[in-house]
């Protein structure tokens, strides 16, 4: 049954280690220690604790099984990953009582379902799809069937997105949940983050990874369009910042300077381009919500769920947009990886439909 005391916690994406400095990474120690908190009995299981990219410091005290995956073939690349998948998952499991399992989908991976335990099966992306998107799937008809027996045979898929919600329905899965992602954010030092990084005056913060569809440029525009504006971007990435002597790059910052800068800042920013996937939900604006900065987003469905009764406006450069955000108050509206375990644990949970309201009724909230 999900939810009984012991569990194991299953990620077998080589690109999610335990210790990893990712956002994707910090999800999955989130998930672990509300799990944790919770009073269940929790064992992790992950192809690796950290990869060239570094490693936190402040995880989860808790059990975790490493399987190193061996070297795979671009074109038996999802084989590959099916077995390395299994060959955790059995560890995990060998000579341990486990009631069920919380997995994070990872593509290929049917290691959980087939385990005969019941598998609370973690949506974060339409994997194949996403694969396929940058040229990445060579075993595409084997990927899709894996992907859909996966769903099917999960007692209850968590989609971290609307729009996933709707295509883990369509690919067959019984019981779906829109759960959105989490924040570990805690409660920041304006004047320590204003005195460690030199900030005076209006500051905006953009924060997290740095993709082609985050529309990075915008950020060089907004700061032309208002002389007062400071853009700071916390975050790496395989695109770069502009460069803009109002637009500062501080690199990836860990969880307790995070909390700093957005204490720090005046507004959270959080533009995209019309080829940002669909299915995402935003860790950015969780973090936005919870240090109580109001937002300046392009507008989304996923957008618009998050920041329900909280001030925010579409993406514009227009001096009077940014005067009227920064008129706004904005209180701090956590949502704890607490929350999100507790709404995907819960016995039942209605459905949540996000509804884009019009400008004016952002503006007024």
């Amino acid at each position: 049954m999900i939810g009984a005391r012991r569990v194991l916690l299953l990620c077998a994406d080589r690109g999610i280690p335990w210790l990893g400095p990712s956002g994707a990474s910090a999800h999955l120690r989130g998930i672990a220690g509300a799990l944790q908190r919770r009073g269940l009995e929790v064992t992790v299981a992950v192809p690796a604790l950290s990869d060239e990219r570094g490693a936190v410091t402040d995880a989860p005290d808790l059990r975790v099984v490493t399987h190193p995956p061996r070297p795979r073939s671009r074109w038996l690349a999802e084989w590959r990953e099916t077995r390395d998948a299994r060959r955790l998952t059995k560890k995990a499991l060998a000579g341990r009582t486990v009631d069920w399992i919380w997995e994070r989908y990872a593509l290929a991976c049917d290691g959980g379902v087939r385990s005969d335990l019941p598998v609370l099966l973690e949506v974060n992306a339409p994997l194949t799809l996403e694969r396929a998107r940058y040229d990445r799937l060579r075993r595409a008809r084997y990927a899709h069937r894996l992907e859909r027996s996966v769903l099917r045979r999960a007692e209850r898929v968590v989609a971290v997105s609307g729009w996933l919600a709707d295509w883990c329905s369509e690919q067959g899965a019984a019981e779906v949940r829109h759960v959105p992602n989490g924040s570990a954010l805690e409660p920041g030092d304006r004047a320590r983050g204003r005195q460690r990084w030199q900030l005076e005056g209006t500051v905006a913060a953009f924060v997290g990874s740095l993709k082609p569809w985050h529309a990075l440029e915008e950020l060089a525009v907004l700061a032309d369009q208002h002389p007062e504006l400071t853009v700071v971007v916390a975050g790496t990435g395989p695109v770069a910042p502009p460069v803009h002597p109002r637009v500062r790059h501080l690199g990836h910052l860990d969880q307790a300077d995070l909390s700093d800068l957005l204490a720090a800042a005046d507004i959270g920013l959080a533009p995209s381009t019309s080829s940002a996937p669909p299915w995402f939900c935003p860790l950015k604006v969780v973090d936005y919500r919870a240090a109580g900065l109001p937002v300046l987003a392009t507008a989304t469905p996923e957008v618009a769920h998050l920041l329900q009764e909280h001030p925010w406006q579409d993406w514009s450069t227009e001096p009077s947009t940014l005067r009227s955000l920064l008129a706004t108050t904005a209180p701090p509206r956590p949502r704890t990886w607490d929350t999100v375990v507790d709404e995907a644990l819960a016995v039942r949970c209605p459905p949540i439909e996000p509804v884009l309201p019009t400008k004016s009724e952002r503006s007024a909230s």
